[in-house]
């Protein structure tokens, strides 16, 4: 059998589970099909809509869904196939950005937009849609919140390292922290100029001054 047949049916199979021990089945054989990640990520990108409301539909029954499906839902929400406020489409990438908030916040603008169109439709579903609508939204902004709590903690304690004098280990935390961005240097930089910031305040101007060169020399890195 083709492996993208196999996958299709192995999906439904999932869905259709109704006791535990089936699904448990069902998802470790969907765990051994080859690069199963990319072939779900595919679908979502597909412009066939039956195609992507299978995999939709199964990746809102995951819990939580693997962090590189999130590349698939984000195109979901910004190129629906159905722009019905109230369909389905709308519904399943709802509940797919609940499920990777921490993933999909940068687009927390883009939700919105689809948030408000939500509240301005009209008809049978709009209560169930607006209160999806916004609880996906309020997920996303708590995602958001925790998100910027956890960079200001990582800048105090890089801060806290530059301050003592421990400006090696502050280097290599940067570095661990930026290595896995698709600009290293841009997340370096961005690193370096808030805990410049942060020595700045804390009337440090000689650690300020060594945050604040290093920003300069990422950012001239990545300008060049």
């Amino acid at each position: 059998m083709h492996a993208a047949v196999l996958l299709d049916d192995l999906l439904r199979e999932a869905l259709a589970a109704t006791t535990e021990a089936d699904r448990a089945g069902v998802a470790a054989r969907i765990a051994r099909v080859d690069d199963v990640l990319a072939e779900l990520d595919r679908r979502l990108h597909d412009g066939a809509w039956d195609t992507r409301r299978l995999a939709l539909h199964f990746v809102t029954r995951l819990g939580p869904p693997p962090a590189p499906l999130a590349s698939g839902v984000i195109h979901c929400l910004r190129s629906p196939l159905d722009d019905d406020p109230l369909g389905e489409e709308t519904a399943l990438v709802l509940v797919a950005c609940g499920l990777l908030a921490a993933e999909v916040l940068g687009f927390r603008e883009v939700l919105a937009e689809r948030v408000r169109a939500i509240d301005a439709a009209r008809g049978d579903r709009a209560p169930v849609m607006q209160r999806l609508a916004h609880e996906t939204l309020a997920t996303i902004d708590a995602a958001i919140a925790e998100s910027e709590a956890r960079w200001q903690r990582r800048v105090e304690a890089i801060a806290g390292l530059v301050a003592v004098g421990r400006r090696d280990e502050a280097t290599a935390e940067i570095e661990r922290h930026a290595a896995p961005h698709f600009y290293p240097e841009l997340a370096r930089a961005a690193c370096w100029e808030e805990v410049g910031r942060a020595r700045r305040s804390a009337g440090d101007p000689d650690g300020a001054r060594f945050c604040l060169e290093r920003a300069l020399a990422d950012y001239r890195w990545h300008a060049s």
